[in-house]
């Protein structure tokens, strides 16, 4: 075979062929969300905002008065006031009866309580005497019944005396009525000494 000949002149342009059919429409699917970004820097701080009205100063009407609640504890008793003064007591006032052994004139030990409260009534009202019954039991029972009631008042003075009571707020005498039987008994009373 020989040699290619020279290429010859291009042929004029063919005619424009037919537009083709439009494509499928591709997918549409979301891609996966990216990373958060960090947050950004904080704005400037913004300028004070202007004062509000002052409210209303009125004050509302008063409310109805609550229940009363209920009582508390019962407080402690106080102690005891010092003791007022005594008044005048213008008659014989039996204040304790003592009581004696049949036919004895010495006081039993059992009533010494009686008569350091007469020594102590005395000491704390100076104002008072002190009266030793001797008169006699009109019945009678006990044996020399008039020398047995003297020899009791004597010594229930004579204690007095030893308690510190002075003499002269002492006196001895039948200050009660004759008619009440007393066998045992002897009365001491007090009265003022004005």
């Amino acid at each position: 075979m020989g040699p290619t000949g020279p290429a010859g002149e291009a042929g004029s342009a063919g005619a424009r062929g037919v537009v083709g059919l439009t494509g499928a429409t591709g997918s549409t699917a979301a891609g996966a969300a990216g990373a958060m970004g960090r947050a950004g820097e904080s704005g400037e701080k913004g300028t004070p905002g202007l004062a509000g009205t002052q409210g209303s100063l009125t004050i509302g009407p008063e409310g109805a008065p609550g229940s009363t609640g209920a009582a508390g504890p019962k407080g402690e008793i106080g102690a005891i006031g010092a003791q007022g003064s005594t008044g005048i007591v213008d008659h014989w006032v039996v204040y304790r009866e003592l009581r004696f052994d049949p036919n004895r004139g010495d006081l039993q030990t059992s009533e010494n309580t009686k008569l350091t409260e007469v020594v102590r009534y005395l000491q704390a009202n100076p104002s008072l005497n002190v009266g030793i019954d001797s008169s006699m039991s009109p019945s009678g029972v006990e044996v020399h019944n008039q020398q047995v009631i003297n020899a009791r008042a004597t010594s229930v003075r004579n204690a007095l005396i030893e308690a510190g009571v002075p003499t002269a707020r002492i006196q001895t005498g039948a200050f009660r009525d004759p008619n009440v039987p007393r066998e045992g008994q002897l009365a001491v009373l007090i009265r003022s000494n004005n």
